[in-house]
């Protein structure tokens, strides 16, 4: 005989029919029967997700293997939500859980996952500038792996690289703060502030031969943010300290401002010693021509005579200088017959001096001027210039 029944494949089976068929020596039978199936156990394996932060989403794997065909398990599913993490950390006991469906039982567990903090490219730089009366803090960027290379989440602290006042800032240390994603650093860079170029320029002053000396003064060039003179140490001092015993032009120099932030400079003044022009002595002025030549220029003389040009110069006190050195030089500079030559000759003295000779008697300077071998019927004009470097000009007519 032969024997057929239904045939079942899920879980949980259920009622089939069968028949035997009983051939020459069998009755035929038939019925019914139960058949029972149970749920299979997949292999389930679920892999943690190792990585570096990189600013995107990570789940941990899973694979799972059944009885159904290629070692699939149909119907099943595997949910691994409780696994998805962006942020850096260590997620220990992720869950998970496989809905086994129809045919499998179900099942669940934990995995522990991590995403490694990322090291962000970070980039200090000092500063070397000059003194500005500001301060200054080294510069800093970090480039990492968010939107746009940034690292969200970081900050810098850099107040320990802030200075103001001028120096050589050796080591001076920063930190980054790298937050939830990156990794913490730190280290040092080599800050600088050089010193503010600053003159400090004597101011030029004129006095009359034997004053006293003037108030001295500067002017100075370069202070920054609105300083002044406050901010400077030492003592502000000049010379010369005496009145100076000729007339003529002294170095004023500054010194003794001090500074860390300014690098001094002292350029120097001049100090103008002069004659007086105010001063009567005998009844005539000084720093002027004497008689017998009018200092308007309306004297006339006989050519071929000798004319004698006398002049004082005084000091503060009125008193006549016979200092030698008194006179530089003394030229013929003009004459009016040719206004367009131009002169400048030594002038011809009928005593055997070259140069005005001081008369200790009248208190004054005299230059006997000849005038042989001059043209009558010309006016010449003269130029006397003192160690002051100021003159006396005077002219005379011959006929």
């Amino acid at each position: 005989g032969s024997f057929s029944s239904d045939t079942l494949t899920n879980v949980p089976g259920g009622t089939v029919n069968w028949s035997l068929m009983g051939g020459m020596n069998y009755k035929d039978a038939s019925g019914t029967g139960n058949v029972t199936i149970g749920k299979a156990t997949a292999v389930i394996h679920v892999t943690a997700s190792t990585t570096t932060y990189d600013a995107t989403s990570h789940t941990a794997t899973g694979t799972v293997t059944g009885v159904d065909a290629g070692g699939t398990a149909a119907g099943t599913s595997l949910n691994l939500g409780g696994t998805t993490h962006t942020n850096a950390g260590t997620y220990n006991n992720d869950p998970w859980s496989f809905s086994g469906g129809t045919n499998y039982y179900d099942a669940s567990g934990t995995v522990n996952d991590s995403i490694a903090k990322a090291t962000a490219m970070i980039t200090v730089t000092k500063y070397n500038v000059t003194y500005d009366g500001l301060p200054h803090t080294a510069t800093a960027t970090a480039k990492g792996v968010d939107a746009g290379g940034a690292a969200l989440g970081s900050s810098f602290t850099l107040n320990g690289t802030t200075h103001t006042n001028a120096g050589t800032y050796a080591g001076d240390a920063w930190s980054f703060s790298g937050g939830t994603n990156y990794n913490d650093a730190s280290g040092t860079v080599d800050d600088s502030i050089a010193k503010a170029p600053l003159t400090i320029k004597a101011d030029d002053r004129t006095i009359v031969l034997h004053a006293a000396l003037p108030q001295f003064s500067v002017t100075p060039t370069g202070f920054v943010n609105g300083e002044s003179f406050s901010v400077l140490g030492g003592t502000l001092t000049f010379t010369p300290t005496t009145t100076p015993a000729n007339a003529g032009t002294y170095d004023i120099v500054p010194s003794g401002y001090t500074s860390n932030n300014y690098m001094i400079t002292f350029p120097k003044g001049t100090l103008t010693v002069m004659y007086s022009t105010s001063c009567i002595i005998s009844a005539d002025p000084t720093h002027t021509i004497l008689q017998p030549i009018n200092p308007d220029g309306s004297s006339v003389n006989k050519a071929g005579s000798t004319v004698p040009a006398k002049f004082r110069v005084a000091d503060a006190n009125c008193n006549s200088i016979g200092t030698p050195g008194v006179v530089k030089s003394f030229f013929l500079i003009a004459q009016t017959a040719d206004p367009n030559v131009t002169v400048n000759e030594v002038v011809d003295s009928t005593t055997p001096d070259t140069a005005f000779r001081w008369d200790p008697t009248a208190q004054q300077w005299i230059f006997n001027i000849s005038t042989k071998g001059m043209k009558a019927g010309q006016k010449y004009m003269y130029r006397i210039t003192l160690n002051d470097n100021s003159t006396i000009d005077f002219s005379f007519a011959l006929k």
